[in-house]
Order: C-alpha cells, then sequence, then structure tokens
C-alpha cells in the first residue's frame, strides 16, 4: 500500500499500477507487473548479502519461509567480474581461463567463445 505524499491517504491500487505501466511504455521498457519490483528488491537483496531476518522484516514477511524465496540466488565468487568482464564493464578484469564453465549460464559461455575469435 502506498500514501499519497500530501494527503497521506491510500493510493488506489489500479491507479498506481495504470501509472506504472504508462512510464514502462514511454521509458521504452517491457512490462513487468508492479509486483515484480518487490521480487527484485528481495532477491537483490539477498544476493547482496542482506541478513534473511532483516529482509524478512524489510518486506513484511510473517513467517521466515516465505523470505527464504528469495535466497534462490547465490552469486559464484567471481560471478560480479565474470559479468563485469562480458559485458564490458570499465576496470573490470576478466580471465576466461579461470571461469569453472559448470556455473556459466549458456549465454555466457556463448558471448565468451565469441569474444575469444
Amino acid at each position: 500500500m502506498f500514501a499519497h505524499p500530501h494527503t497521506g491517504h491510500p493510493l488506489d491500487r489500479s491507479q498506481v499500477s495504470k501509472r506504472f505501466k504508462r512510464t514502462l511504455k514511454r521509458a521504452g521498457v517491457r512490462e513487468v507487473r508492479f509486483h515484480d519490483l518487490r521480487h527484485t528488491f528481495g532477491t537483490r537483496c539477498a544476493a547482496a548479502g542482506v541478513p534473511l531476518r532483516t529482509l524478512q522484516a524489510w518486506m513484511g514477511h510473517a513467517d521466515i519461509k516465505t523470505t527464504m524465496v528469495y535466497t534462490h540466488y547465490a552469486p559464484g565468487a567471481n560471478e560480479a567480474e565474470l559479468v563485469n568482464g562480458v559485458f564490458g564493464r570499465p576496470g573490470a578484469r576478466h580471465d576466461p581461463a579461470a571461469t569453472d564453465r559448470a556455473a556459466v549460464s549458456p549465454a555466457v559461455a556463448n558471448t565468451e567463445k565469441r569474444r575469444a575469435r
């Protein structure tokens, strides 16, 4: 639930959803559900190492099992370096020979093969 910044009254859910969809369209971003933002927040916090009890409180979950859904993403030891190397982030270093091939998604592995040619 969101409140109006000036009145404090609850915002109409359908109006929030419609505004969100219009904003996505104007920005040229693919359509996602507003609720997907909540999942993205939970997943990114868990991946960044936010303690589960803290994340549980932030997300308002009564049961820790609900929060555990967001722990499905556990980055590998060198995953950030790997992704940064693939996408050419400034200052990123990447050594394909040091990458654990079993932990690399097919899309990333194919990108590495193309770059190595």
